[in-house]
């Protein structure tokens, strides 16, 4: 996979969700 496909991969997955949160929500360590 060469720079100029993932640039388009990460443009794209940007492109269909522009602020992506994560389902892991670290709170507290303890």
């Amino acid at each position: 996979m060469n720079k100029a496909k993932r640039l388009e991969i990460l443009t794209r997955l940007r492109e269909n969700n522009p602020h992506p949160t994560t389902e892991l929500n670290f709170q507290f360590a303890f």
